[in-house]
């Protein structure tokens, strides 16, 4: 395949681990947030209650400086790890992790009743445990978050390796080798909004995004279940040529080597630039006993402008 590569933000696996992409936190980091734990216990701060200002600490502040390299400058991913959630419990470690998509900009709700962190996997849907393919996540209405975050409380008994991969990257390797098809992804399509219950031919709840938009605010569009339930919705069935530029974007999507892998442990987090960045994951068994289910902590965050 041939390169194409232009901005820190457009890489392939290889380049993306010699990014700089993980980061660690240290026994004296980890040590200071001990100490902001036991500050926000003492004065009674819980997820519900916690705002911005009760995690202006050092520590805090330096990771998620780390972090928003990553997401602005950087490959679009942060891989960060590891905290101890056997000591500091999953309740107390998701308060953090809040705290942390805080300091990142502006937290979403994650529910219609304002939850402020989703729990992933903790009550799988029947198939939910399947592979699920490259996507970035549509999320609440009025537009997709522009960043993901995931803390992994507990894994998987096996797989469920969470895959990323270069958006901008994919794009530029289209454009180079089918300039018409890679265009062809510029011009809108009909997305059904996920906030639909069921009235898939009323027009109105159909949004026309393109798949791909360049310039400096770049970023993908790109869930291939709300995008065929909006062509079914639209009544109209895709081009010749759409239908073509589609294919071969999830083609090279899943060319080996162009996106990568890695399993999360139990304290570890990925924080993933959702307009650059798809994301995946990767079959997986579970354990049969609810208190060793995989569960995985989830924020989405919209990033504050930069001054």
């Amino acid at each position: 395949m041939k390169r194409h590569i232009q901005s820190p933000s457009s890489w392939d696996a290889e380049q993306l681990a010699d990014s700089g992409w993980r980061i660690r936190c240290s026994d004296s980091e980890i040590s200071a947030l001990d100490s902001l734990l036991d500050t926000l216990r003492s004065r009674g701060v819980t997820l519900d209650s916690a705002t911005k200002e009760d995690f202006a600490d050092a520590t805090m502040q330096d990771l998620a400086h780390r972090i928003l390299e990553q997401l602005r400058d950087g490959p679009g991913v942060a891989l960060v790890g590891t905290w101890p959630l056997q000591k500091w419990g999953i309740d107390d470690a998701g308060l953090l992790f809040w705290g942390l998509g805080a300091l990142l900009g502006s937290p979403r709700a994650q529910s219609e009743d304002g939850a402020r962190l989703y729990s992933v996997g903790e009550e799988v849907p029947r198939g939910a445990d399947l592979e699920m393919a490259y996507h970035v996540d549509v999320g609440r209405p009025p537009s997709p978050p522009e960043v993901i975050g995931l803390l992994c409380c507990r894994a998987a008994r096996t797989g469920g390796a969470s895959s990323v991969v270069s958006g901008k990257h994919v794009y530029e390797s289209l454009a180079s080798s089918r300039a018409d098809l890679a265009e062809k992804l510029l011009d809108p399509i009909p997305f059904l909004r996920p906030d639909v219950g069921g009235g898939w031919q009323d027009r109105k709840h159909i949004d026309l995004r393109p798949v791909v938009q360049t310039g400096d605010d770049f970023r993908i569009n790109y869930s291939r279940y709300w995008m065929d339930q909006g062509e079914l919705a639209h009544g109209e069935p895709h081009d010749e040529i759409t239908a073509e530029a589609l294919a071969a974007f999830e083609d090279l999507l899943n060319t080996p080597g162009i996106g990568a892998s890695h399993r999360l442990e139990t304290g570890e987090m990925i924080f993933i630039n959702n307009r650059h960045v798809l994301h995946a994951r990767q079959r997986y068994e579970d354990s049969a006993l609810p208190d060793e289910k995989r569960m995985l902590w989830r924020v989405w965050v919209d990033l504050e402008s930069s001054s």
